[in-house]
Protein backbone atom coordinates (compact mmCIF):
# COMPACT_ATOMS: atom_id res chain seq x y z
CA UNK A 1 0.00 0.00 0.00
CA UNK A 2 2.86 2.44 0.75
CA UNK A 3 3.83 2.33 -2.97
CA UNK A 4 0.14 2.72 -4.39
CA UNK A 5 0.45 5.42 -6.69
CA UNK A 6 -2.98 6.14 -7.29
CA UNK A 7 -3.62 6.10 -3.53
CA UNK A 8 -0.47 8.20 -2.76
CA UNK A 9 -2.10 11.27 -3.88
CA UNK A 10 -5.49 10.71 -1.80
CA UNK A 11 -5.41 13.40 0.80
CA UNK A 12 -6.35 10.44 3.19
CA UNK A 13 -3.59 8.08 1.87
CA UNK A 14 -1.65 9.63 5.60
CA UNK A 15 -4.31 8.66 7.42
CA UNK A 16 -5.52 5.39 5.96
CA UNK A 17 -1.98 4.15 6.55
CA UNK A 18 -2.35 5.53 10.27
CA UNK A 19 -5.38 3.78 10.60
CA UNK A 20 -4.43 0.09 8.64
CA UNK A 21 -1.18 -0.32 10.61
CA UNK A 22 -1.12 1.78 13.84
CA UNK A 23 1.20 1.23 16.29
CA UNK A 24 3.77 -0.09 13.50
CA UNK A 25 3.15 2.64 11.15
CA UNK A 26 4.30 5.26 13.78
CA UNK A 27 7.69 3.09 14.58
CA UNK A 28 8.34 2.76 10.91
CA UNK A 29 7.58 6.43 10.21
CA UNK A 30 9.28 7.85 13.33
CA UNK A 31 11.79 5.24 13.60
CA UNK A 32 12.45 2.85 11.23
CA UNK A 33 12.82 5.56 7.74
CA UNK A 34 13.20 8.44 10.48
CA UNK A 35 10.89 10.97 8.51
CA UNK A 36 9.39 13.11 11.93
CA UNK A 37 7.00 12.31 14.51
CA UNK A 38 3.63 10.63 13.32
CA UNK A 39 1.61 13.43 14.36
CA UNK A 40 3.65 16.39 12.30
CA UNK A 41 1.91 17.63 9.43
CA UNK A 42 5.55 17.83 7.54
CA UNK A 43 6.01 14.25 8.28
CA UNK A 44 3.42 13.06 5.73
CA UNK A 45 4.85 15.00 2.71
CA UNK A 46 8.54 13.79 4.13
CA UNK A 47 6.66 10.52 3.46
CA UNK A 48 5.00 10.56 0.06
CA UNK A 49 8.57 12.31 -1.01
CA UNK A 50 10.93 9.00 0.61
CA UNK A 51 7.64 7.21 -1.54
CA UNK A 52 9.33 9.08 -5.04
CA UNK A 53 12.60 8.90 -3.98
CA UNK A 54 14.16 7.45 -6.96
CA UNK A 55 16.64 5.56 -5.00
CA UNK A 56 14.03 4.21 -2.96
CA UNK A 57 11.71 3.20 -6.39
CA UNK A 58 14.83 1.38 -7.50
CA UNK A 59 15.00 -0.96 -4.01
CA UNK A 60 11.13 -1.01 -4.30
CA UNK A 61 11.21 -2.91 -7.40
CA UNK A 62 14.20 -5.10 -6.75
CA UNK A 63 11.49 -6.00 -3.91
CA UNK A 64 8.91 -7.21 -6.28
CA UNK A 65 11.11 -8.67 -8.47
CA UNK A 66 13.24 -10.83 -5.95
CA UNK A 67 10.70 -11.75 -3.55
CA UNK A 68 7.23 -11.87 -5.37
CA UNK A 69 6.47 -15.23 -5.40
CA UNK A 70 8.25 -16.14 -1.89
CA UNK A 71 5.83 -14.57 0.12
CA UNK A 72 3.84 -17.72 0.48
CA UNK A 73 6.36 -19.48 1.79
CA UNK A 74 7.51 -16.70 4.43
CA UNK A 75 4.42 -16.93 5.60
CA UNK A 76 3.77 -20.65 6.07
CA UNK A 77 7.28 -21.01 7.67
CA UNK A 78 6.70 -18.09 9.85
CA UNK A 79 3.24 -19.04 11.03
CA UNK A 80 4.62 -22.74 11.68
CA UNK A 81 7.49 -21.26 14.06
CA UNK A 82 4.53 -18.59 15.93
CA UNK A 83 2.13 -21.98 16.16
CA UNK A 84 5.45 -24.00 17.75
CA UNK A 85 6.11 -21.05 20.11
CA UNK A 86 2.42 -20.99 21.17
CA UNK A 87 2.28 -24.52 21.67
CA UNK A 88 5.33 -23.94 24.80
CA UNK A 89 4.36 -20.35 25.81
CA UNK A 90 0.47 -19.71 24.94
CA UNK A 91 1.61 -16.36 23.72
CA UNK A 92 -0.43 -15.10 20.28
CA UNK A 93 1.82 -14.48 16.97
CA UNK A 94 2.49 -11.31 16.10
CA UNK A 95 1.78 -9.33 12.72
CA UNK A 96 3.94 -9.77 9.90
CA UNK A 97 4.40 -6.51 7.81
CA UNK A 98 7.24 -6.43 5.07
CA UNK A 99 8.50 -3.26 4.29
CA UNK A 100 11.13 -1.22 1.92
CA UNK A 101 13.53 0.42 5.36
CA UNK A 102 15.11 2.43 2.35
CA UNK A 103 17.86 0.02 4.33
CA UNK A 104 17.33 1.16 7.63
CA UNK A 105 16.33 -1.72 9.47
CA UNK A 106 16.21 -5.86 8.33
CA UNK A 107 14.28 -6.46 11.56
CA UNK A 108 11.81 -4.78 13.39
CA UNK A 109 10.34 -6.65 16.51
CA UNK A 110 7.70 -5.25 18.65
CA UNK A 111 5.00 -5.86 20.94
CA UNK A 112 2.35 -7.06 18.77
CA UNK A 113 4.44 -6.36 14.86
CA UNK A 114 7.61 -8.19 13.55
CA UNK A 115 8.22 -5.64 10.82
CA UNK A 116 10.49 -7.50 8.11
CA UNK A 117 12.58 -4.96 5.60
CA UNK A 118 12.82 -6.98 2.24
CA UNK A 119 15.27 -4.70 1.26
CA UNK A 120 18.12 -6.36 2.98
CA UNK A 121 17.20 -9.52 1.67
CA UNK A 122 17.54 -9.05 -2.18
CA UNK A 123 20.87 -11.78 -2.72
CA UNK A 124 24.15 -10.92 -2.11
CA UNK A 125 24.69 -11.12 -6.13
CA UNK A 126 21.91 -8.76 -6.69
CA UNK A 127 23.14 -5.59 -8.74
CA UNK A 128 21.99 -3.20 -6.12
CA UNK A 129 23.68 -5.22 -3.41
CA UNK A 130 26.78 -5.35 -5.07
CA UNK A 131 27.25 -1.43 -5.72
CA UNK A 132 26.40 -0.79 -1.97
CA UNK A 133 29.50 0.88 0.06
CA UNK A 134 31.96 -1.42 1.59
CA UNK A 135 32.56 0.82 4.38
CA UNK A 136 28.61 1.01 5.27
CA UNK A 137 28.14 -2.83 4.41
CA UNK A 138 31.33 -4.61 4.42
CA UNK A 139 31.18 -8.17 2.63
CA UNK A 140 30.63 -10.46 5.78
CA UNK A 141 26.86 -8.28 5.65
CA UNK A 142 26.27 -8.43 2.09
CA UNK A 143 26.93 -12.46 1.73
CA UNK A 144 23.97 -12.32 4.57
CA UNK A 145 21.62 -10.49 2.36
CA UNK A 146 20.20 -13.81 1.34
CA UNK A 147 16.02 -14.46 1.24
CA UNK A 148 16.79 -18.06 2.50
CA UNK A 149 18.09 -16.13 5.58
CA UNK A 150 14.87 -13.89 5.91
CA UNK A 151 12.67 -16.25 8.49
CA UNK A 152 15.16 -17.66 10.54
CA UNK A 153 16.67 -13.57 11.10
CA UNK A 154 13.16 -12.70 11.48
CA UNK A 155 11.78 -15.33 14.35
CA UNK A 156 15.32 -14.59 16.06
CA UNK A 157 15.06 -11.05 15.84
CA UNK A 158 11.46 -11.53 17.56
CA UNK A 159 12.43 -14.03 20.24
CA UNK A 160 15.69 -12.06 21.04
CA UNK A 161 12.91 -9.03 21.90
CA UNK A 162 10.63 -10.70 23.30
CA UNK A 163 13.07 -12.11 25.83
CA UNK A 164 15.09 -9.00 26.74
CA UNK A 165 14.62 -9.17 30.15
CA UNK A 166 16.54 -12.24 30.39
CA UNK A 167 19.71 -10.42 29.16
CA UNK A 168 22.84 -10.63 31.37
CA UNK A 169 25.34 -8.79 30.38
CA UNK A 170 27.57 -9.29 33.65
CA UNK A 171 30.09 -10.89 31.96
CA UNK A 172 30.58 -12.80 28.39
CA UNK A 173 29.04 -16.19 30.18
CA UNK A 174 26.08 -14.40 30.80
CA UNK A 175 25.88 -12.80 27.75
CA UNK A 176 26.29 -16.12 25.56
CA UNK A 177 24.30 -18.27 27.66
CA UNK A 178 21.33 -15.72 26.77
CA UNK A 179 21.74 -16.39 23.10
CA UNK A 180 22.39 -19.88 23.72
CA UNK A 181 18.95 -20.28 25.26
CA UNK A 182 17.58 -17.95 22.42
CA UNK A 183 19.17 -20.16 19.63
CA UNK A 184 18.05 -23.18 21.14
CA UNK A 185 14.04 -21.68 21.15
CA UNK A 186 14.95 -21.50 17.28
CA UNK A 187 15.44 -25.05 17.49
CA UNK A 188 12.04 -25.62 18.97
CA UNK A 189 10.34 -22.94 17.08
CA UNK A 190 12.01 -24.00 13.27
CA UNK A 191 12.42 -27.51 13.97
CA UNK A 192 13.42 -28.28 10.46
CA UNK A 193 15.59 -25.78 9.29
CA UNK A 194 18.91 -25.84 8.71
CA UNK A 195 21.08 -25.07 11.68
CA UNK A 196 23.58 -22.33 9.38
CA UNK A 197 20.40 -20.98 8.61
CA UNK A 198 19.32 -20.05 12.31
CA UNK A 199 23.03 -18.97 12.85
CA UNK A 200 23.12 -16.52 9.51
CA UNK A 201 26.15 -18.55 8.38
CA UNK A 202 27.06 -20.35 5.28
CA UNK A 203 27.19 -24.16 4.97
CA UNK A 204 30.83 -23.72 5.34
CA UNK A 205 30.77 -21.76 8.36
CA UNK A 206 28.67 -24.26 9.83
CA UNK A 207 30.99 -27.24 8.72
CA UNK A 208 34.05 -24.83 10.19
CA UNK A 209 32.29 -24.52 13.85
CA UNK A 210 31.04 -28.42 13.76
CA UNK A 211 34.56 -29.42 13.22
CA UNK A 212 36.57 -27.38 15.36
CA UNK A 213 34.49 -27.24 18.63
CA UNK A 214 36.48 -28.90 20.80
CA UNK A 215 39.24 -25.99 19.68
CA UNK A 216 37.20 -23.38 20.22
CA UNK A 217 35.84 -24.56 23.77
CA UNK A 218 39.19 -24.94 24.77
CA UNK A 219 39.98 -21.14 23.97
CA UNK A 220 36.86 -19.99 25.42
CA UNK A 221 36.60 -22.05 28.95
CA UNK A 222 39.78 -20.10 30.02
CA UNK A 223 37.81 -18.17 33.25
CA UNK A 224 39.53 -15.28 32.52
CA UNK A 225 37.66 -15.31 29.30
CA UNK A 226 34.26 -16.60 30.16
CA UNK A 227 34.36 -14.16 33.07
CA UNK A 228 35.22 -11.19 30.98
CA UNK A 229 33.08 -8.28 31.98
CA UNK A 230 34.84 -5.66 29.21
CA UNK A 231 32.46 -5.22 26.24
CA UNK A 232 35.47 -5.12 23.86
CA UNK A 233 36.24 -7.91 24.63
CA UNK A 234 32.83 -9.56 25.04
CA UNK A 235 32.52 -8.47 21.48
CA UNK A 236 35.03 -10.53 20.29
CA UNK A 237 32.49 -13.53 20.56
CA UNK A 238 29.36 -12.40 20.10
CA UNK A 239 29.35 -9.72 17.61
CA UNK A 240 28.77 -10.02 13.73
CA UNK A 241 32.12 -9.66 11.89
CA UNK A 242 34.28 -11.44 9.42
CA UNK A 243 35.41 -13.99 11.68
CA UNK A 244 35.92 -14.61 15.55
CA UNK A 245 38.77 -12.16 16.16
CA UNK A 246 39.15 -13.79 19.92
CA UNK A 247 42.82 -15.78 21.13
CA UNK A 248 44.07 -18.17 18.75
CA UNK A 249 40.96 -18.65 16.84
CA UNK A 250 42.15 -18.29 13.00
CA UNK A 251 40.58 -16.08 10.60
CA UNK A 252 39.12 -18.95 8.66
CA UNK A 253 36.83 -19.31 11.54
CA UNK A 254 33.07 -17.86 11.22
CA UNK A 255 31.70 -14.68 13.75
CA UNK A 256 29.72 -15.24 16.90
CA UNK A 257 31.45 -18.57 18.28
CA UNK A 258 30.68 -17.89 21.47
CA UNK A 259 26.77 -17.86 20.36
CA UNK A 260 27.37 -20.95 18.56
CA UNK A 261 29.17 -22.95 21.76
CA UNK A 262 26.46 -22.07 23.69
CA UNK A 263 23.75 -23.27 21.65
CA UNK A 264 25.47 -26.10 21.88
CA UNK A 265 26.00 -26.35 25.54
CA UNK A 266 22.08 -25.84 26.07
CA UNK A 267 21.68 -28.18 23.45
CA UNK A 268 23.51 -30.88 25.69
CA UNK A 269 21.77 -29.54 28.88
CA UNK A 270 18.44 -29.83 27.17
CA UNK A 271 18.80 -33.66 26.27
CA UNK A 272 20.73 -34.73 29.04
CA UNK A 273 17.52 -33.50 30.99
CA UNK A 274 14.30 -33.58 29.37
CA UNK A 275 12.00 -33.13 32.39
CA UNK A 276 13.95 -29.66 31.99
CA UNK A 277 10.38 -26.88 30.12
CA UNK A 278 11.14 -23.97 27.33
CA UNK A 279 9.92 -21.46 30.43
CA UNK A 280 12.63 -22.93 33.01
CA UNK A 281 15.54 -22.62 30.51
CA UNK A 282 14.88 -19.69 29.86
CA UNK A 283 14.70 -18.70 33.98
CA UNK A 284 17.59 -21.37 34.34
CA UNK A 285 21.18 -18.93 35.92
CA UNK A 286 22.58 -21.09 37.36
CA UNK A 287 25.26 -22.06 34.34
CA UNK A 288 28.12 -23.99 35.57
CA UNK A 289 24.92 -26.46 36.19
CA UNK A 290 24.22 -25.91 32.87
CA UNK A 291 27.66 -26.19 31.61
CA UNK A 292 28.14 -29.48 33.61
CA UNK A 293 26.33 -31.42 30.77
CA UNK A 294 28.41 -30.18 27.95
CA UNK A 295 30.46 -32.41 25.92
CA UNK A 296 32.43 -30.76 23.08
CA UNK A 297 32.93 -32.34 19.82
Amino acid sequence: PLFDTEKANSPDYYQDLYQNYGPFFAAFVEDIVQLGPINDPNTAEALQRFTMDPTVLELQTAIDNTHGERYENYNRQLEDAFRHYAYYFGDSAPEVVYYNSGLNFAVYPGDSHLGIGLDFYLGPNHEIVQNLPPDVFPQYFRDKMDPNYLVADAVKGWLLVRHQNLMDQSNLLGQIMYYGKIMYLMDACMPNTPDHLKMTYSEFEIAWAEANESGVWRQLADEKVLYEIRSFEINKWVQDGPFTNAGEIPQESPARLGIWIAWQIVRDYMEKNPEVTLPALLEETDYQEIMRFYRPG
